[in-house]
């Protein structure tokens, strides 16, 4: 789906509020990418989802979620031949540990979410590779007791460090070299033993200068007398470290012999992140999952622009009687709001996330959302505002068709008011032609006239209060409003006799306007006889034979809905709902079957009919026997879940 126009709609600004929601870096890396879908099945089903989430945490109140961020980056790394590292490898034995716990959480939370939890069959389970990571590795390293090897040469690094600081402490004690040092103590730099000394003392002290102080008065040197218990401990420490070497060399080619799985179980773990934050959002928002079809009917209940506080709930229908939809009323009275709620909540409900509405919204699928909403001048491009504008109306028109929104706010501003209202009227007829859904936002009287005159057009207006000259924010479907620029500029001390020759002005000017209305009630008359020649599609029958138009295939009929103008088409036992229109008849059902064939044999794969008949004749010995049938069929296994749910 695209949103084609000069003004976002906020819908970056939900992302950022739904990538704050996420856990992890691979579930705000989904969401970045997130784009609403113009399919209905794909809308529907992330729906489904978000409803599912937000239904466990309202129960459970969280999910064990957790060590998704940077696994996937370690695998890479490892995939280039990097030998992973400790906190790399637990990192990963983390991961393992939170898929386990994950697919028990939301396999006991079946009954709430069977969409959801069905993907926790695809979380396998490492148990084995997790234990030994953690037996072999820790925080600060491998364990001393990794293998047998590591553990000698742990041993005896000990003994060889400790027989140091002993020759050490005894070579100190003598008078002559006591004196010569800064003071009493040994260290190690650069991976050697020293002791500090004092730096006029360098040519007296028997040794080698390893490092100095930051000021050179003290010299950190290597008594000579350790000479062969130091390399004798470098010997030890090269041991350990090509020991250290192979042991996670070898942790790493375990962890890539499970590659697939472990990319397999971080894209479960990344899609259940991505619901989890939508569910969450939800809550934020008072969201409530609304009604999706293939129509054109666009109901908004209660509907609050997210990004308001105390917004006043927006009332909204079009798409029954009316496609277009024009609204009028005074400046800053939230016109412009209202196209931006809808244009917000389109976008939302076909991203899969809920909406700040109340009961009984429903919105249909769109393939396109075209804007034109704001102050279009550009100097860089030497566009005045009209300009600007007519460039956004020149690409609308272009591109409006059936199943595309048309946002246009202020049409026809920034020119002469006669020509303006005018190129008003044409474009929003020809945007009505063309099947587009259009709601426009305007100050002409003219254009009011149009509305209330033209078959499937309604005016609205934004209420507004007129002892205190606040605006109401309401919107009230049905009526067209005032501008009220003649109470407001009296009411702000403007000379009466410069409000009567606006009246005078405003009455001749109205005149005028007449000659527009002619091609008013000509292109109404034009609509009413293209209602009654409206084309009537003969009805459907279950198991007619039908080609979808869209992508060419041939599909078997299931339903139709002639109220909502759609109907549920199946193939390979899939379903897809189309508007009708979209569809043309290839067969009918009585002439393709004999009378008494069983139409379910159209929509129901012969597996799922056999399991039915089995569970019905009580063939299970167990609940075990009948998992395992149910392990490939996910949706006759919600199906039995629910319907036993319901028996309860």
């Amino acid at each position: 789906m695209k949103e084609i126009g000069n003004n976002t709609l906020d819908f970056e600004i939900i992302r950022e509020r739904l990538i704050a929601c996420a856990n992890s870096s691979l579930g705000k890396k989904k969401i970045e990418e997130l784009q609403p879908s113009d399919r209905l099945d794909i809308v529907l089903h992330r729906q489904r989802l978000t409803t599912e989430a937000k239904a466990i945490l309202s129960v459970q109140g969280s999910v064990p979620l957790y060590g998704i961020s940077g696994v996937d980056q370690d695998l890479d790394r490892a995939e280039k031949e990097y030998v992973l590292q400790p906190k790399e490898l637990i990192a990963i034995a983390d991961f393992m540990r939170g898929c386990r716990s994950m697919k028990k959480f939301m396999e006991d939370q079946s009954h709430l979410a069977p969409e959801l939890a069905s993907y926790a069959m695809n979380l396998e389970s490492m148990a084995e590779l997790e234990e030994e990571i953690h037996q072999t590795v820790g925080p600060q390293g491998v364990h001393p007791r990794a293998t047998k090897e590591l553990w000698r040469l742990s041993r005896s690094k000990e003994q060889v460090e400790k027989n140091i600081k002993t020759r050490i402490n005894s070579f100190l004690k003598r008078p002559e070299m006591a004196k010569l040092l800064q003071e009493q103590f040994i260290s190690r730099r650069n991976g050697r033993f020293v002791v500090p000394v004092k730096a006029m003392n360098k040519s007296k002290f028997p040794g080698t200068v390893v490092d100095q102080s930051a000021t050179g008065a003290t010299l950190f040197m290597e008594p000579t007398v350790m000479g062969k218990l130091t390399e004798e401990l470098y010997g030890i420490e090269r041991g350990i470290e090509a020991e250290t070497y192979q042991i996670l060399s070898t942790l790493t080619g375990l962890v890539m012999m499970e590659e697939r799985t472990i990319r397999q179980n971080i894209e479960v773990m990344t899609e259940y992140d991505f619901a989890f934050a939508k569910a969450k959002l939800s809550f934020e928002m008072d969201g409530k999952q609304p009604k999706l079809h293939g129509g054109e009917r666009m109901i908004i209940r209660a509907g609050r622009h997210p990004m308001i506080e105390d917004a006043v709930p927006l009332h909204f229908e079009l798409g029954d009687k009316a496609r277009t939809l024009v609204i009028t009323g005074p400046n800053t009275g939230g016109k412009t709001v209202v196209l931006k709620t809808l244009g917000l909540f389109v976008l939302m409900a076909q991203s899969g996330l809920h909406l700040p509405v109340g009961e009984g919204t429903e919105l249909p699928i769109f393939k396109e959302i075209l804007v034109d909403i704001g102050d279009q001048q550009d100097l860089a491009q030497s566009l005045s505002t009209f300009s600007g504008h007519m460039t956004n109306l020149v690409r609308i028109v272009n591109r409006a068709k059936p199943e595309v929104l048309v946002l246009m706010d202020e049409i026809g501003t920034g020119t002469d008011p006669r020509e303006g209202a005018a190129l008003g009227m044409a474009i929003l007829e020809d945007l009505y032609k063309q099947g587009a859904l259009t709601v426009v936002t305007t100050h002409y009287g003219v254009l009011k006239d149009f509305g209330e005159q033209m078959t499937g057009f309604e005016n609205a207006r934004m209420m507004f209060n007129p002892e205190t000259l606040e605006p109401l924010y309401q919107l009230e479907m049905g009526a067209s409003g005032e501008s009220n620029a003649f109470w407001i500029s009296n009411e702000l001390g403007l000379k009466s006799k410069v409000l009567e020759r606006a009246r005078e002005l405003a009455v001749h000017k109205s005149g005028e306007s007449q000659n527009l209305q002619v091609r008013e009630v000509a292109f109404k008359k034009k609509k009413e006889r293209a209602v009654k020649e409206k084309k009537v599609y003969e009805s459907l029958a279950q198991g007619d034979l039908v080609r979808c138009l869209d992508s060419g295939e041939k599909s078997v009929v299931y339903a139709e809905d002639q109220q909502l103008g759609t109907v549920t088409v199946v193939k390979d036992y899939k379903e897809r709902v189309l508007p009708r229109r979209r569809v043309t008849r290839l067969g009918k059902a009585e002439d393709l079957y004999p009378p008494d064939y069983d139409m379910s044999q159209l929509f129901v794969s012969f597996a799922k009919r056999k399991l039915e008949k089995d569970i019905s004749k009580g063939r299970f010995k167990n609940q075990d026997e009948l998992n395992d049938r149910f392990s490939d069929l996910p949706d006759l296994a919600r199906a039995y879940q629910q319907a036993k749910k319901k028996a309860k």
